[in-house]
């Protein structure tokens, strides 16, 4: 083996432990409580702010600290319930402004008008649970199939803003992204537009809810 061979080796060795061994540090925590703190809201341009607070944030950052147990270093997010809520939000954001922006654009007025006597409460985890398997037949009646498993993505997601450990809500990691395995009804949409709903604000942090789509 030449010199050169064995130091190539090495390198891809200690890269990869690098990336095995990434961590949520206390730096990063820092950063993402100072990057949703001065990222400017725009309420007509939801996910031009995802985009901003994604840069600011960084990639790293988000692929190693969204996640249920290391947000928890965020100084904002002091309780595993916080934790949860705005690692759910952030995935919401994300595949509204991503994958199913298009989709959103499309179906959003008829999410609207939809009518359905499902209990939208989200008082108890159970409860939470029957109004996803409750409100999506009604959306997929009224809106399409697609429009249906956008429905449940987001309602199971919504969950999570007020239990962590309920359904997908236990262990809730960005990068495992559980709302993939729910349905794919949605997949294949253009992307091209920026559409969502704004409900909570804490700590100055804009947070978006769908459950307004819904009633």
């Amino acid at each position: 083996m030449s010199a050169l061979n064995f130091i190539l080796i090495v390198f891809v060795v200690n890269l990869m432990a690098c990336q095995i061994n990434a961590t949520c540090s206390d730096d990063d925590a820092k950063k993402i409580a100072g990057c949703y703190n001065t990222t400017v809201f725009q309420p007509n341009n939801i996910c031009g702010f995802k985009k901003a607070l994604q840069n600011c944030v960084t990639d790293a950052t988000i692929k190693n600290c969204f996640n249920q147990n290391d947000f928890i270093k965020v100084p904002f997010a002091t309780l595993k319930t916080d934790a949860t809520m705005f690692v759910a939000n952030y995935i919401q954001l994300d595949f509204i402004c991503e994958s199913d922006k298009q989709l959103a654009k499309n179906k959003r007025d008829c999410l609207f008008k939809m009518n359905s006597t499902c209990d939208i409460s989200f008082r108890t985890c159970d409860v939470s649970q029957s109004y996803v398997n409750c409100v999506a037949p009604f959306a997929k009646t009224q809106c399409g199939g697609p429009a249906s498993c956008m429905t449940r993505k987001a309602t199971t997601l919504q969950a999570c803003y007020y239990y962590s450990d309920c359904g997908i809500c236990s262990n809730l990691d960005y990068t495992k992204n559980p709302i993939n395995g729910l349905c794919s009804d949605d997949a294949g949409y253009i992307s091209g537009y920026n559409a969502a709903s704004i409900t909570n604000l804490k700590f100055s942090i804009i947070l978006f809810s769908f459950v307004f789509l819904f009633l």
